[in-house]
């Protein structure tokens, strides 16, 4: 394997644009995307960083259009992390997770929100 075939050659790469997300549905264009999460590695492998957002219910995974949105985001010029496509982000999440694109940016927007849960009370 060599160091090009990690790479999404078709995914879009977004240089300091903002995305316009009004053209179609906007997971289908978040899918095609070259975004930069931020991983964490643990005993069951390397995964995206998940984490609560305040005011907002469920986990999150931020993914932001450049690699210096990501390092100004988590205030770490060292922050492990992953370029990959929206579209291997979305296969890879659990189902309990939401994604937000460029979160703490003015053009930043929730792509997928998490599941809400839902408390029955007993009779």
């Amino acid at each position: 394997m060599t160091i090009d075939s990690i790479y999404d050659r078709s995914s879009k790469v977004n240089r300091g644009e903002a995305t316009d997300f009004s053209r179609g549905d906007p997971i289908d264009v978040f899918s095609t995307l070259s975004l930069y999460v931020e991983f964490d590695t643990d005993r069951s492998g390397r995964q995206p960083v998940t984490r609560t957002v305040p005011g907002h219910p469920g986990k999150w995974v931020c993914a932001y259009s450049s690699l210096e949105r990501l390092r100004a985001s988590t205030r770490d010029d060292e922050v492990e992390y992953s370029q990959l496509s929206g579209a291997d982000l979305l296969a890879a999440l659990h189902g309990d997770t939401g994604v937000w694109f460029d979160h703490t940016f003015p053009d930043g927007r929730q792509i997928l929100l998490p599941p809400m849960e839902f408390s029955t009370a007993d009779d």
